[in-house]
């Protein structure tokens, strides 16, 4: 009998391991209707910000499906003073799908060639507070005898009702608990071949939009924050007195 021990116990080891990563990845849950509900979130992002107006842009269906979005905003945004352009590619649903299809794997699949290595820089979130997020940023090329376009990319992930943006090693990791997970890309044209990151037309963009963003995105945040401030305590008292 004791000659079967370790098979018996590998078996054991082997069947709880694939417990908790079906838990972890809620295989056999349904978490739809929380992904459904985060989703709604993004039809609420304002088509105008400042000097930038949005307009939407039309996504293939089979892309769509690809990337796991149960809600999606694809968006050109210009500024009407500065000429900048921004596209964005915000997402969300199932972890394990939105966790995938990055930027270095998605766009060579396109027909883009990235051009320097990934890195991962820190976004204002938030020039009142200076609150900063990190994102994986890479440069890609385009050309061929219909198409000649350099982009810079920026791209990150959130967890719902958690504000803040971070480009973890493994996103798949790093968020697989989740019940949902958001995805948001910007990018802008290279203007210039000698561009630094903070010239990147994205980043002057994220300063406005990213303040608007928590805000649709995360509500219970803000009422947290505020509740939790005794000034705003003091004042909210005051108003009843």
């Amino acid at each position: 009998m004791l000659r079967y021990l370790p098979v018996v116990l590998a078996f054991g080891l082997i069947t709880a391991g694939g417990v908790v990563q079906g838990l972890w990845s809620h295989r056999w849950s349904d978490p739809g209707p929380a992904i459904a509900s985060f989703a709604d979130r993004l039809a609420d992002v304002p088509m105008s910000i400042g000097d930038w107006e949005g307009k939407d842009q039309a996504v293939d269906p089979i892309s769509i499906k690809g990337s796991g979005a149960v809600g999606y905003v694809s968006r050109h945004y210009t500024n009407k003073v500065t000429g900048q352009a921004v596209a964005i590619w915000f997402i969300c649903g199932h972890p394990r799908d939105i966790a995938m299809h990055t930027p270095d794997v998605c766009y060579p699949g396109s027909g883009f060639t990235q051009q320097d290595q990934t890195i991962r820089y820190p976004v204002v979130l938030d020039e009142e507070t200076q609150e900063k997020g990190d994102f994986f940023t890479a440069v890609f090329r385009k050309q061929d005898i219909h198409t000649n376009r350099v982009d810079r990319v920026f791209w990150a992930w959130s967890r719902p009702n958690e504000p803040g943006w971070s480009a973890p090693d493994s996103a798949r990791i790093a968020f697989g608990g989740s019940s949902a997970l958001y995805k948001i890309y910007f990018v802008s044209p290279l203007k210039e071949r000698g561009e630094t990151l903070d010239q990147s037309a994205c980043i002057d963009f994220a300063k406005v939009f990213m303040p608007e963003v928590r805000k649709v995105l995360f509500p219970e945040a803000d009422e947290t924050d505020a509740s939790a401030d005794p000034a705003a305590s003091t004042e909210v008292e005051a108003l009843q007195l």
